[in-house]
């Protein structure tokens, strides 16, 4: 059977640059799924917060948890964030074991110090050695049961040591083996230095006004050699906005302006979305069909 590493790749090999979009749980995963979403991405630091500790403190045992419970009930491939791998190569070969058993596609492993600190969501980034990551990825690569596994090598260094050390490492974590190289240009002249320097598939997070700031649209970033763009917080935000909003009017005034029509057809495509009309039918033939009558 065709494993989700092998659809991820046959889905970027067609050449149109494919956005994941971002989920934190099943039923945001599904969500994608059914808004037409090709693929998805799992963040560490989503995770983190769902769970009130934050990236600095998730584990990969929270992670593949996480993984498991998601691609039990998806089709779509899963991109799965691998923070620093957890460790030294010997944790990041684990990590990439309990991914890829979950059921991701795709792992991505940056280049920041291990372990990660709170302050990197400050954008305080700390760098290992560009010999200790190379480590990493060789164990990563070493390490997936499936060839189709994607590795995904990310380095922080443009806004820690420029555009010719992003490309440095760019370069030799390509060398070392991985499929795919995230970073994070914040000029289309950047944009365009890092893909003719690295020289390998690059990857990059669609954060709110990225594509804006560097003039480009979807579509252009196929052609700057960006063939994957990653979602990390749009769901996780917007969700986090709007029941803040209506809470908050609610312990306020005691009730809520949600339109009952509307809360009625939310509840309706929610109960659609889990696959409920399906459990009521295998109810209706079984513990919930009509009586017999008795003759």
């Amino acid at each position: 059977m065709e494993g989700p590493g092998r659809r991820l790749r046959e889905i970027i090999a067609r050449g149109e640059t494919v956005l994941a979009g971002g989920c934190y749980d099943p039923l945001t995963a599904r969500l994608v799924e059914r808004l037409g979403f090709e693929a998805a991405y799992l963040g560490a630091g989503t995770v983190g917060y769902i769970l009130n500790v934050t990236e600095a403190m998730i584990t990969v045992t929270e992670m593949a948890t996480a993984i498991r419970q998601i691609t039990q009930k998806t089709r779509i491939p899963l991109i799965v964030d691998g923070a620093t791998g957890f460790g030294e190569p010997l944790h990041t070969m684990r990590t990439v074991r309990e991914y890829e058993r979950a059921g991701a596609a795709a792992i991505e492993i940056e280049d920041q110090i291990v372990p990660k600190r709170a302050h990197h969501h400050k954008g305080v980034e700390h760098l290992v050695p560009l010999e200790a990551m190379v480590d990493k990825v060789k164990a990563a690569v070493a390490a997936r049961e499936d060839a189709d596994f994607i590795i995904i090598a990310r380095t922080n260094a443009v806004r820690n040591g420029g555009v010719p050390q992003a490309i440095e490492r760019g370069r030799a974590y390509r060398d070392a083996g991985a499929d795919m190289i995230v970073v994070a240009p914040r000029t289309r002249e950047e944009a365009e230095l890092l893909h003719r320097g690295i020289r390998a598939p690059l990857v990059m997070f669609t954060m709110p006004g990225r594509l804006e700031g560097l003039n480009a649209t979807l579509k252009d970033m196929a052609k700057l050699g960006y063939p994957l763009l990653l979602d990390p917080h749009v769901a996780l935000v917007s969700a986090f906005r709007a029941i803040r909003d209506t809470m908050r009017e609610l312990k306020e005034t005691g009730k809520s302006s949600l339109n009952p029509d509307m809360v009625t057809g939310i509840m309706q495509e929610i109960n659609e979305t889990v696959d409920l009309p399906d459990y009521w039918r295998l109810e209706e033939m079984t513990v919930e069909k009509p009586a017999r009558s008795s003759t």
